[in-house]
């Protein structure tokens, strides 16, 4: 069995392109774990969390509404990642009182943004969807991840 193991990775290593495919899927699985994991919308059981889902599917809503007015934004997709401010530690806590004066976001803290985007290829676009995002939540712009959005079949 272990040699099975070695031969496959010894051709993985002899195809570079293979090699950093398989990288790159690892990394993609790594973010979309850690991004569940953080999801308010994971679990939602009571009526506190289901109010926070509203207000942040509605948030989500109006961010697509104006990125997709910015010149060179086409059909556009937001999700927040987010998390309930009694989930949070006493550090994060003091993070989200500044986040919550300057976002007014209620009882919960947003994480991180995926947009995914008509017009993202474009990186001068994709540069300002990031910092339009970060500037409406009052994130970092490293907690905005945007990606093109693939072509209709």
């Amino acid at each position: 069995m272990s040699s099975a193991i070695g031969k496959l990775a010894e051709k993985i290593k002899q195809n570079k392109k293979l090699e950093i495919a398989i990288y790159i899927g690892i990394a993609a699985l790594a973010v979309l774990l850690y991004l569940s994991g953080n999801s308010c919308s994971v679990g939602v059981t009571d009526s506190g969390s289901s109010a926070i889902r509203t207000k942040e599917a509605a948030l989500e809503k109006r961010l697509e509404e104006i990125l997709a007015k910015m010149e060179g934004v086409g059909d556009i997709e937001v999700m927040l990642t987010c998390s309930e401010k009694s989930d949070m530690s006493d550090e994060e806590v003091g993070m989200f009182q500044v986040k919550q004066d300057v976002g007014n976001l209620g009882e919960f803290s947003v994480n991180g943004v995926i947009v995914v985007a008509e017009g993202a290829s474009n990186i001068a676009t994709r540069v300002k969807i990031q910092y339009a995002v970060s500037t409406v939540l009052g994130i970092d712009p490293y907690s905005v991840e945007v990606f093109e959005r693939r072509e209709s079949e």
